[in-house]
This record gives structure tokens, sequence and C-alpha cells, in this order.
């Protein structure tokens, strides 16, 4: 029996009603643009545009602190470098950033989901949002990645920076359930990604997820097994990544890939769906080989679903592995469920505990 198995029941498609719960908004923000580019460099077709969410954060109050990234060392880009080393080669500025900063909140710019694998395999809370419209949507086009040693600091951020795209007449971040009981009302279907994929991930890996998810039980929530979410699709989609290649051909598959995978998930209307952030801890790495054609999960597939299908996804801490390397949960929400994708990860974080990346020091 799979993980998701444990959970099977059918869906429960109600209407999402929130209440008002605050956060604080962090005083500074760190950004950080496109590896040794200048900032006005990112601004391209295929960079993240940061312009708005800086005017949106200074009209908050906020402060926004340009690092200098000169200051960070390239990481060789040899081809036959192995899977761990394969990694480090994303860690990214923001990351380096908080091991020093633990009140610091960062946005960086990150492609194909790289920053959340780091994020996850650092043991730190990191969001990809949301950042354009199905219609504006294309797979090889950068997203935003926020991270903070809080996940509070990350909700505050997200609502201070975006509300550009979806504005109220009050300028306000959106309502929240309160609790636990509340949150449990307003999520129409909360899923465990289901598939023969589990038999690749990690039992250390399995054994906090399962520990995880069985929180989210004990607090109310009701939980469903969630087909088709790392699929064929996901699969032939990581290998393309996988190759680092821009061709048209590589971008016109993925661009077909991603309106078929779309289709897939449609039946589930309002959703959020659990999975791991990555299939292994840091230190199993080496048994993965970063060329390697012949095993079934790739490094990145588990972010897969997110970029396939545009949809907001977060990795937060939720154990430890037996070496005591931390472990990410994933949460991925359709449009509509992103506050309380934001708001569980919030209860869930507050409950469990966990230390983040160097949060003794």
């Amino acid at each position: 029996m799979s993980i998701a198995d444990e959970s099977k029941t059918s869906g429960n498609f109600s209407e999402v009603k929130t209440s008002q719960t605050k956060t604080s908004s962090p005083e500074e923000y760190s950004v950080f643009g496109h590896y040794h580019r200048p900032l006005t460099e990112t601004l391209k077709a295929d960079h993240f545009n940061f312009e708005p969410v800086i005017r949106c954060l200074e009209e908050s109050g906020g402060k926004v602190v340009y690092r200098p990234l000169d200051l960070i060392s390239e990481v060789s880009t040899d081809s036959n470098r192995n899977a761990e080393n394969e990694i480090a080669a994303y860690d990214g500025f923001g990351i380096k950033h908080l091991n020093q900063e633990q009140n610091a909140v960062c946005l960086e710019e990150h492609l194909y989901g790289r920053k959340i694998v780091n994020a996850a395999l650092m043991g730190l809370p990191a969001f990809s949002p949301i950042t354009c419209t199905d219609e504006e949507f294309d797979v090889a086009r950068a997203r935003v990645c926020i991270l903070a040693h809080r996940v509070d600091s990350i909700s505050s951020t997200w609502y201070q920076a975006f509300t550009y795209k979806q504005p109220d007449e009050n300028n306000a971040p959106p309502d929240l359930p309160a609790d636990w009981s509340e949150l449990a009302t307003e999520i129409p279907f909360l899923g465990i990604a289901r598939g023969k994929f589990w038999e690749k991930v990690h039992i250390d890996v399995r054994n906090s997820f399962v520990a995880a998810t069985r929180v989210l039980k004990s607090k109310g929530l009701e939980i469903h097994a969630a087909d088709h979410v790392i699929s064929d699709l996901t699969q032939q989609a990581a290998s393309l990544i996988k190759n680092k290649k821009h061709s048209s051909e590589i971008l016109a598959s993925l661009t077909s890939l991603s309106h078929k995978y779309r289709e897939t998930l449609s039946h589930y209307k309002d959703f959020i769906i659990l999975l791991p952030a990555f299939p292994t801890p840091r230190a199993a790495l080496s048994k993965h080989s970063a060329n390697s054609t012949n095993r079934e999960l790739g490094l990145y597939e588990l972010i897969i679903p997110s970029l396939l299908a545009n949809l907001g996804a977060m990795t937060i801490p939720c154990g430890f592995s037996s070496s005591g390397l931390p472990i990410g949960l994933q949460l991925i929400a359709s449009k509509n469920q992103v506050p309380n994708a934001l708001r569980l990860a919030t209860l869930y974080s507050e409950h469990a505990n966990w230390p983040t990346v160097n949060s003794e020091n």
C-alpha cells in the first residue's frame, strides 16, 4: 500500500470562505538579481521582472536592499560533476545570505524550481508564487523565490509584493483561517500525491513525510489520494530540463507537456497537494548520477508539477534524516488555495518547530 492509499477518500470541492488573521511585515528585504548580472539586466522576457515587486514592497514601507552578487564565487560548470555538486551549483545567493542573517527575507530569481529544491535540502522554508496568468505562462520563464527562516515572514512578503497582481479595494492581505479547525473547513481538497514514484523516494524522506501528514490528520484535516501528480509527463519534463538546452524544440516540447499536464489536474479544481520537495536527503545524493538516464525519478521531478501547471509551490522543513540532514515537505496549491497553503505551512511550522539552517547560531 502506498503512502497516499492510507488516506484515500472522495474529494469535497466546496466553496472557500476565510476569516481574518494578521501577519507582521518584515522591515527589510534582500533582492538578488540573476547570478552575476546587474539587476537591470534581469528585466528580460526570459527572466523574472523584480520591478513591480520592488515597487510594492517599498510602497508598503519596506526597505529593499540590493545585495552585491560579485561577492559570491561561481561554481564549476563541469558537465561531469556529480549530483551533489549539481545541486550545490544552484544554492543561490538568498540561501547563502540566510546562513548569516537570521531575520533576513530574500527574494531571488530561479528557474525550473531549483531554489525550492535547495531550500528544502538546506532546511529552509521557501515559496515560489504564481506570477503570471495561464495565458502568459512559459515553462522556461524564471520565477521569483521568497526565502526566510519563518513562514509568516514569507507569507507577509507575498501579500505585500504581489497585491498588484490581485488588488482589492483596501489593498489588504487576503483573509486567512484563524486556526486548524477553521482551516480544515476552508480547503476543498487536500491530497497526497500517489504513484510508483514513492518506491524511488529515500526511506528517511518517506518517514518524515508520513510523520508530517499524521500531524495534519491529528489537527482535523482530511487528506485524500491524488493521482497523476507525478507521471510520465513530469518524467519527460524533468528529462528535458536536465539537459539544460533551451532550443526551440525543447521549449516547444515543454509547452506541449504543460498543456497536457494542466488538463490532467483540471478535475481537482481548488486544491493543495502534498509531496516531498526532493526524493533524498542531501547526503544520499552521491548514490545518484546527475547524468544518469536509468533511474525513474529525476533530481528535480518532484518540483515539476508546479512548473508545468503554473502553480504556487512551497517547501517547509518536516524533519531530519537518520544522519541529521533536513528534509522538506512540499505544498502545491491552485490559485485560490495559495493563502490557505501558506496558512497551513505556518500552522504546521509553529507546531513542529523544526530548526532552520543556522537558526541557533
